[in-house]
């Protein structure tokens, strides 16, 4: 029996809109892609041809160490889809940095080449890249062959910029079906907390997402390519570090290092505490 599962806000006013995420312009993924970065003038993309030819992988091979989780605290991973963005996840990695937090960022392919130095500096600054699939298109949609190549291409995309392996997918949309999980070669991470920051676009909206669904061993879901998601993000980690919440990736929540777990293929997390077989 074919099933699709969707992982999909606790408040059910998000639930509906989740459901009609593809013709909403305030979505995530390519419909909320091409509104929000079209909008922005003085677009750096436009010289990414030269700055490839000049700045390959290289030496941009920084070891993914596993953070220590702080027995004393409760654990909590942060995570942002649909980047990255040449203005709003620098915003988003300078208030990472100000709170000692790190994030996994699940990338588009078609995103990652455009901004080979965000990709670095994450990595660098001890977050984690995730694969967000290409193009953003419905998995369900898609034969088990046009699932691998949409990760094999962002993951080919981004070795070309850093020497990195990407291990976590997140599919567009959180949909999970059989065709996915025989596609995927890793964990599958989905999230328990959205902060519907796509249809709000309000940081003290976020703020309060956050506040009324956040646990243990959760896994919060935003988007880096909001500016109010950015301009919230610093109260979401005031009050996390309030109520004692060690913010830290995906990876290191789960225990994951970065090289792919083939024990852990098509298996799907929710947070720490939940998963799908």
């Amino acid at each position: 029996m074919f099933v699709v599962l969707l992982v999909m806000c606790v408040a059910g006013a998000c639930n509906s809109e989740q459901l009609n995420m593809q013709t909403n312009s305030s979505a995530e993924g390519k419909t909320a892609d091409n509104t929000t970065i079209s909008s922005s003038s003085n677009d750096p993309r436009e010289n990414r041809g030269n700055q490839r030819k000049e700045e390959g992988a290289g030496d941009w091979t920084v070891p993914k160490k596993l953070t220590a989780l702080d027995p004393k605290k409760k654990h909590v991973a942060l995570s942002f889809d649909d980047g990255p963005h040449h203005l709003v996840t620098p915003r988003v990695l300078d208030i990472l940095a100000k709170y000692n937090a790190h994030a996994t960022f699940f990338v588009l392919g078609n995103r990652a080449g455009d901004y080979p130095e965000l990709i670095r500096r994450m990595i660098q600054e001890g977050h984690e890249v995730g694969n967000h699939s290409w193009s953003h298109p419905r998995f369900s949609d898609l034969s088990q062959q046009e699932i691998k190549t949409q990760i094999g291409k962002t993951d080919q995309e981004i070795a070309k910029t850093v020497n990195y392996d990407v291990s976590l997918v997140r599919p567009p949309y959180g949909e999970i079906n059989d065709r996915v999980q025989s596609a995927v070669d890793g964990p599958i991470v989905n999230w328990s907390v959205d902060t519907c920051d796509w249809k709000s676009r309000n940081p003290q909206s976020i703020l309060e997402e956050v506040q009324r669904q956040v646990e243990d061993g959760a896994i919060i879901l935003m988007h880096d390519i909001y500016p109010s998601t950015a301009d919230g993000l610093d109260k979401v980690l005031d009050w996390l570090g309030e109520q004692g919440y060690q913010v830290v990736t995906v990876g290191d929540l789960l225990e994951f290092s970065t090289e792919a777990n083939s024990s852990k293929a098509g298996e799907v997390f929710f947070s720490s505490k939940k998963a799908a077989s």
